[in-house]
């Protein structure tokens, strides 16, 4: 069965916080780490010169290349950024409850998708970062590791929901 993760809260709040925090720097290319539906992958087109959207997901991939480049892939072992780049992340950041056994989970439930991407961060260095994340989750930890990676974080947006605060990181090295 194939699901895609569809427009909610958290997409929103990451599309205004790419809009503030990208559209002034117009970088030359953005990636689109867990790209879905491809709803955040459009706006990027619209602010940066080149996007390509990243994600496992075959049915992610094939939504996202109307708007860039789609790579089908886990972004740590495929996918090698510019240090003049950006990535943006809606990442999937609820604790697992069950196992990552359909697309669904892995949307929604973080499998190690913040550590791998973390990693990935520090290892190519894109100059801009803006990733979502949930006071459920581990927006603490990304916010600590991005400064400790050397990143000056210039834009937090929050958005309350119910139990939770979604929470959009704007990076810079």
């Amino acid at each position: 069965m194939t699901y895609l993760y569809g427009p909610a809260e958290d997409t929103w709040l990451t599309v205004r916080a790419a809009e503030r925090c990208l559209g002034p720097a117009k970088p030359k290319l953005c990636i689109d780490v867990g790209s879905g539906g491809g709803h955040v992958t459009r706006v990027l087109s619209e602010i940066c010169g080149a996007v390509v959207a990243v994600d496992v997901n075959p049915a992610a991939c094939r939504a996202s290349k109307s708007w860039g480049d789609s790579a089908c892939c886990d972004v740590l072992f495929c996918f090698v950024g510019r240090r003049d780049s950006a990535v943006v992340s809606n990442m999937p950041y609820l604790p697992p409850e069950e196992e990552a056994d359909d697309w669904e989970a892995l949307s929604i439930y973080d499998y190690y998708f913040t550590e791998k991407l973390l990693s990935w961060v520090a290892v190519q260095g894109p100059r801009l970062v803006v990733l979502t994340t949930s006071t459920l989750g581990l927006a603490d930890h990304v916010a600590a590791s991005l400064e400790l990676l050397g990143y000056r974080i210039f834009h937090e947006e929050r958005s309350h929901m119910f139990f939770e605060d979604i929470v959009a990181l704007c990076a810079q090295r």
